[in-house]
């Protein structure tokens, strides 16, 4: 098959095979990307109703959308016959390859697996059992990142473990005891496998042997294994417990859930004094819920004790209600000050806007961190600085100012204390007025030392630029593109051009060129802007693949000419970097709402939730979603979450509102609309006031009143 075209995929080499099918590395040639391509046995899929299961179950993988987990893209059938799944593909290597060159240090053994059990727990809450995780299915990319892959092939052959042909589902040696006697499954047996896998990083070899297959059966059923610790030394106890509770061959006697494996990890990386590269981690948000689940218990039993011991329900009384957040640094970049006068703001502007760009990107590679951002902080308008607590429900801002400083100018940056202000760090770039070269060239690496984590080159950004003017009118182009002025876009869009024309080979340039193309086409209806900023895009793309704007603009562009497959896979490929990414995980829901496909736009919600569970934003788009599906108690609980973790967002408190005007609850609605208008002062929360009066009868309170509209049309939500 090497060279030939199966569908729209260039077939370019063999990269595996086995029981279930062969993988080929091929190129998307519509996408310009490179995918994994699985051809099923045709055994696998000899009759209808195997296939028509298949399809099913691939279509419930591709949902499982999670940074641990390998994406599947879409599953289609060849000229011949043959179905084939088309998946992302990483470059690196499996886990077998790393197992074969000697055991995995304790530690980094007990990462994997926890990214593992991660991915496992995004696939369980959707009801779909691996069946089949061993180091073959695992894979460490190039950049670090832990992929499940084969998620939904296993459960092709039935409910029960069925031998298909040549093809045992599951591999032998990593197969429970309940899946070896052909007894049903449920999440217990991924949970046997990856302690399995977890035993033989750590030691080099398996558990369980035999010469044959039945041999390894019967020992998996009914012989005992060598202790970890006696296998291996250097395993600390708590992490060694972890492994053998996974081994337990009774399911009954295992962790009950990914989720309780997941804490009991986190408890012993503590153990073990792991807790900065494991507890740290991304962890799934579902622990955060288990920990007020408990908090409450506690508090409840105190609550019994108030009839035996006042003294320990003064006690419980009193204790701080558990911390909603689990990120370990939460930041927001405020509105830099303009001490160079009124003619300079756009450029400070600019560099308020590519300080946070950059404080986005280093975020998004850090396993505990993420920012706001900045046209949501430009939104806010807040008050002073620390109201970004409450705004935003950070725990960092970064302030900063631009002055003049000796013949050329100076960006002052400090790393503050959100709650407090105190500062943290303080860090400066000193640049001349018309060439701000090392303000672009250098901020990557000053932001990076500012946050903490250590050095961050340009190009892992999408590079810099040796052009003075370039680099000047970039920055301008920045701050006009950020703002709402009349002329704004044409502005950006002059600027940020003849960056990119002085020098083509900027593609952040190239990328704020075409989002400005973008907006200029959307006020004047310009095809030809519509084209220039295509091709703006895919230069940038074709300098610089990591730059996710230039995917959202060709997303929003292949939307604007009526393809909205097209633009779904822009959509999706800017979240391939980063899953968290809000602004394309909310473009790709609004496109499949309007395609009437809710199960994937309300998984592209929650997959931004599930990276980033206590960012507040995410879960007020998922309360809008759910307005507008009618399901107004679902909406309530997220929007609460939202307003939980942002006490001060307007927005949230007015969708809430509107939940509980849809539910006939007028005074709750009026309190609700109260609160956002006191935050944000606006006509429309105003209106909703005296909408809720007028349905109280309360209407010499009312504007309304005496003519019985109510201001019904403003009630809103976003």
């Amino acid at each position: 098959m090497i060279g030939e075209t199966v569908s729209h995929y260039r077939v370019l080499e063999k990269i595996g095979g086995g029981g279930m099918g062969v993988v080929y590395k091929a190129e998307d040639v519509r996408l310009g990307r490179i995918v994994a391509l699985k051809f099923l046995h045709a055994s696998l899929t000899s009759n209808e109703a195997n296939r028509k299961r298949f399809l099913r179950e691939a279509q419930a993988a591709s949902l499982i959308d999670h940074p641990n987990v390998c994406h599947v893209y879409q599953v289609e059938e060849s000229d011949d016959g043959r179905l084939f799944i088309a998946m992302a593909y990483y470059g690196g290597k499996s886990l077998r390859a790393a197992i074969e060159a000697g055991p995995l240090p304790p530690r980094q053994a007990f990462e994997i697996a926890f990214s593992v059990a991660q991915g496992l727990w995004a696939a369980h809450r959707r009801g779909i059992v691996h069946r089949d995780i061993k180091p073959g299915n695992i894979v460490v990319s190039d950049d670090g990142f832990v992929k499940i892959v084969d998620f939904g092939l296993a459960l092709l052959a039935g409910q029960s473990r069925v031998t298909t042909g040549d093809a045992r589902v599951g591999t032998v040696a990593y197969m429970s005891p309940e899946q070896a006697s052909s007894s049903s499954v449920n999440e217990r047996t991924d949970i046997w496998s990856l302690g399995v896998v977890m035993y033989e990083m750590m030691t080099g070899r398996l558990p369980f042997r035999g010469d044959v297959d039945a041999a390894l059966l019967y020992s998996i059923r009914s012989e005992p294994h060598a202790p970890l610790v006696e296998a291996n030394r250097d395993v600390p106890d708590a992490c060694a417990r972890v492994v053998e509770r996974c081994l337990a061959k009774r399911p009954d006697d295992r962790h009950a859930s990914v989720e309780a494996l997941l804490a009991d990890m986190v408890t012993a990386a503590n153990e073990c004094g792991w807790s900065d590269t494991v507890a740290s981690r991304t962890i799934a948000p579902i622990l955060a819920a288990k920990k007020r689940r408990a908090w409450s218990k506690r508090a409840a039993v105190a609550g019994v004790a108030l009839v035996l011991v006042v003294g320990g329900v003064w006690f419980w009384s009193r204790r701080a209600p558990p911390s909603p957040y689990v990120t370990e640094v939460r930041l927001a970049v405020l509105p830099f000050e303009n001490h160079l006068g009124p003619a300079k703001q756009a450029f400070v502007d600019g560099a308020s806007e590519y300080v946070s760009r950059v404080a986005n990107q280093v975020s998004s590679v850090q396993p505990s961190m993420w920012s706001v951002r900045s046209n949501f902080v430009r939104s806010a308008d807040l008050p002073d600085a620390k109201a970004a607590v409450p705004s935003f429900g950070v725990n960092r801002i970064v302030t900063g100012d631009v002055q003049r400083f000796g013949s050329g100018q100076r960006l002052n940056l400090v790393l503050r204390n959100a709650a407090t202000l105190d500062e943290i760090r303080s860090a400066s770039i000193d640049f001349d007025g018309a060439d701000a070269r090392a303000l672009v060239n250098d901020a990557s690496r000053v932001v990076a030392r500012l946050l903490g984590v250590g050095e961050i080159s340009p190009p892992q950004f999408g590079g810099g630029t040796n052009d003075a003017i370039a680099a000047t009118r970039f920055i301008e182009g920045l701050g006009w593109l950020g703002s709402n002025d009349r002329d704004a876009a044409d502005r950006a869009w002059a600027a940020l051009d003849s960056s990119g024309l002085r020098d083509p080979t900027f593609a952040p340039a190239l990328a704020g060129a075409a989002a400005a193309a973008y907006r200029v086409y959307r006020r004047r209806d310009d095809d030809a802007m519509l084209d220039r900023a295509e091709a703006l895009a895919r230069a940038s793309i074709a300098l610089s693949p990591q730059l996710d704007e230039a995917y959202i603009v060709l997303g929003d562009m292949w939307l604007a000419r009526e393809q909205p497959d097209s633009a779904a896979a822009m959509f999706d490929r800017a979240r391939t970097r980063d899953p968290g990414d809000l602004t394309a995980n909310h473009r790709l829901a609004r496109l499949l709402v309007g395609q009437s496909r809710l199960d994937e736009a309300e998984a592209a919600y929650r997959n931004a939730i599930a990276a980033r569970p206590d960012y507040w934003l995410a879960h007020r788009m998922l309360g809008a979603f759910h307005i507008a599906q009618d399901r107004l108690d679902e909406a309530a609980h997220a929007l609460h979450t939202a307003h939980t973790l942002a006490p001060r967002d307007a927005r949230s408190l007015d969708n809430l509102g509107v939940v509980y005007y849809r539910k006939g609850d007028w005074e709750k609605f009026r309190e609700l609309s109260l609160q956002s208008f006191r935050i944000r002062p606006n006509c429309e929360s105003c209106n909703n006031v005296a909408t809720a009066l007028y349905f109280e009868g309360k209407f010499a309170e009312s504007p309304r009143g005496l003519d019985g509209s109510g201001g019904i049309s403003s009630v809103r939500r976003g």
